[in-house]
C-alpha cells in the first residue's frame, strides 16, 4: 500500500504523553485509521492493538497509517527513531514559518504548502508543534507518515 500522511491538531497540553494518549484514544474510537485485515476485528485500546500486533505479523508490518503508529513524543533536538515525534525546534520554527510562535492558520499555510523543513523525517516517524493563540498555547498539531 505504502506510507501515509496524516496530521491532528488537539488541545495543547503541556505533557506530551497526555497528548498522545489523548489522540491514540480519539482515533481508536472514531476508527479513523487504516486496518489491513478484515477478518481480524479492529481494537478498542492501545493495548489490544499491541496484542494483535503479537498476534498477527502482519498487522504490525502494515502499520495503522494514523498516529497509532506512534509510540512517544520526544523533546526538539532528540535524535529521529522508529514510533516517535520530534517536536520542532525555535530555530527550524522560526526559517520555516518566520516565528517561534506560530498560529494556526500560519502554520497551515505552511505546511499545506509543502514546505520542507516541516516534512523532513524518516518514514514511521513524524514532527510536532505548539499552535499560539494571542501568544498563549492554544494547540498542539501532530504529523507524520507511517505504514507499509
Amino acid at each position: 500500500m505504502g506510507a501515509s500522511g496524516w496530521d491532528y491538531y488537539t488541545d495543547y497540553d503541556p505533557d506530551p504523553r497526555a497528548v498522545l494518549a489523548r489522540l491514540h484514544e480519539r482515533v481508536l474510537a472514531e476508527g479513523d485509521y487504516y486496518w489491513a485485515d478484515d477478518d481480524v476485528p479492529r481494537p478498542a485500546t492501545r493495548a489490544e492493538l499491541h496484542s494483535l500486533y503479537e498476534a498477527h505479523e502482519h498487522l504490525a508490518e502494515e502499520g495503522t497509517h494514523s498516529i497509532l503508529d506512534i509510540d512517544r513524543i520526544a523533546p526538539a533536538g532528540t535524535r529521529d527513531d522508529f514510533g516517535t515525534i520530534v517536536a520542532l525546534s525555535p530555530e527550524r520554527l522560526r526559517a520555516a514559518l518566520g516565528t517561534e510562535r506560530p498560529t494556526r492558520a500560519q502554520f497551515d499555510a505552511v505546511y499545506r504548502g509543502g514546505a520542507d523543513l516541516l516534512d523532513d523525517f524518516p518514514r514511521w516517524s513524524g514532527r510536532c508543534a505548539v499552535l499560539y493563540d494571542d501568544d498563549a498555547p492554544a494547540q498542539i498539531v501532530l504529523w507524520g507518515y507511517s505504514g507499509d
